[in-house]
């Protein structure tokens, strides 16, 4: 299992660094305040949540779900309105995956404490 643990960790690692490096670029291409903030804050977050992972604390699952919902909400409505694919769809389906690979190890932490 710990192999398992190690690999959502790295997953939500990258996630972490696309996020916040995704803001940056954000930043640079339209001068968006709000693309760099969300993206260093979100980055960040998503940052400690794979450490906490790492550490075993289960908080930091947590963390990583509720974080990639949240951005695979915000995702979903940008490329809703603006209809491009790159960067709201692309990231939209990232976060999509993350959260299913998060949710089912949480499920499977779940099932497990029975």
């Amino acid at each position: 299992m710990q192999a398992k643990t190690k690999k959502t960790a790295w997953i939500v690692f990258s996630y972490a660094i696309l996020i916040f490096i995704g803001g940056i670029i954000g930043h640079s291409h339209s001068a968006s305040k709000a693309s760099l903030i969300s993206g260093v804050v979100f980055g960040s977050l998503l940052l400690a949540s794979s450490w906490l992972m790492f550490q075993k604390k289960p908080l930091g699952t947590w963390m990583a779900l509720i974080l990639a919902i949240i951005l695979e909400g915000f995702f979903t409505w940008r490329f809703a309105k603006t209809l491009h694919f790159l960067p709201s769809g692309l990231l939209s389906l990232m976060s999509l995956a993350v959260i299913i690979l998060v949710a089912l190890k949480v499920g499977k932490r779940l099932r497990a404490s029975r």
